[in-house]
């Protein structure tokens, strides 16, 4: 099967294939059902359309996880052993030291203000800012 995940997702989603009956055995009543011409064919080669191109979603799905494949590929070279040990360490120190009390929330708050992450104040854009007076109603 070329994408068996498309029909599992598709017939995972109805409750009830409905009664097949001697009298109608393709019930109506079905959560799943198909309107028009349905094969075995056309569930496990849908990859391609009838003229044989791939269809242009399969081609971005496998864009998509080509992509996923190469970030996971970049993560696992960034985060070498060292910079596990170095998070780990962060993550112990954070967990042991006494929780922010108002006081230093303050102090973290105003900090950042006063320093601006040169960063984001690049990124920043008109629309995303609030209009002066915004707070004062």
């Amino acid at each position: 099967m070329d994408n068996p995940g498309m029909f599992y997702v598709a017939a995972s989603r109805g409750k009830t294939f409905g009664k097949p009956t001697a009298e109608e055995p393709y019930p109506k009543d079905s959560a799943v059902y198909w309107n028009g011409p349905v094969s075995t064919q056309s569930i496990q080669t849908v990859k391609y359309k009838q003229n044989g191109d791939v269809c242009v979603l399969v081609q971005k799905r496998d864009e998509w996880v080509e992509y996923l494949y190469d970030r996971a590929e970049e993560t696992k070279q960034r985060c070498n052993e060292d910079w596990k040990r170095q998070a780990t360490a962060r993550v112990k120190t954070a967990i042991e030291e006494e929780p922010l009390g108002q006081h230093n929330l303050d102090n973290k708050i105003i900090g950042m203000m006063r320093q601006r992450n040169e960063k984001w104040s690049d990124r920043r854009k008109a629309e995303y800012m609030v209009p002066t007076g915004y707070f004062n109603s």
